[in-house]
């Protein structure tokens, strides 16, 4: 787990944002320090928590406003430091039970991260935008038939031709995306044997 302590006081840090730091940190929980606004989406879509000596409801309408994907659990530093919330509460049960499945979680994220970044530095935006949704999932069904192949399946297709797009009945179709992504990560961590553990 890693959270997020803010003030807006470049100067000095609260005592009350201190003293919830140490309390994190005998907890076993990492921390990362922050006051400029400037760089707060960047470091925020990299923490599991945010943790201010501010004002919660005011920090909670300027991640509405700014930052309204950003799904992040914010908690005053004052019950943190008084341990009138206990560290254990903020983590998720597969934080709690599962550290080397987490951990390596978010170190295949990081490296799918840098390995866009670099990849990404030898194409031109069009290579996405030209084809979009359309060659998006035929780059990945293509990577699905391999892995499918690899794995043992026989894979037989027919081309049955392209019709409009559907509109989702249940989930949206963005979703599934996730859902790929996500798998693929497990996939990987499951093959280091750290699933579960």
């Amino acid at each position: 787990m890693l959270v997020l302590l803010y003030s807006d006081d470049q100067a000095t840090a609260p005592e009350e944002l201190v003293a919830a730091d140490r309390e994190l940190r005998a907890k076993g929980v990492a921390t990362v320090w922050i006051s400029d606004k400037r760089c707060f989406r960047e470091v925020a879509t990299r923490c599991d928590a945010l943790v201010t000596s501010m004002d919660v409801v005011k920090i909670e309408q300027f991640l509405n406003e700014m930052f309204p994907q950003l799904k992040l659990p914010i908690y005053p530093a004052a019950s943190i430091a008084s341990g009138a919330l206990d560290v254990e509460s903020m983590k998720s049960w597969t934080e709690i039970h599962a550290p080397q499945q987490v951990q390596s979680f978010m170190e295949h994220i990081m490296e799918m991260y840098r390995v866009h970044l670099a990849k990404n530095h030898d194409y031109s935006p069009a290579n996405i935008t030209g084809p979009g949704m359309i060659g998006i999932a035929t780059r990945m069904w293509d990577k699905i038939v391999r892995i499918m192949n690899l794995t043992g399946f026989s894979i037989t297709a027919e081309h049955l031709g392209f019709e409009k797009p559907r509109r989702a009945v249940n989930e949206p179709y963005m979703d599934a995306f996730m859902d790929v992504a996500v798998y693929g990560v497990i996939a990987q961590i499951f093959q280091e044997g750290k699933w579960g553990k």
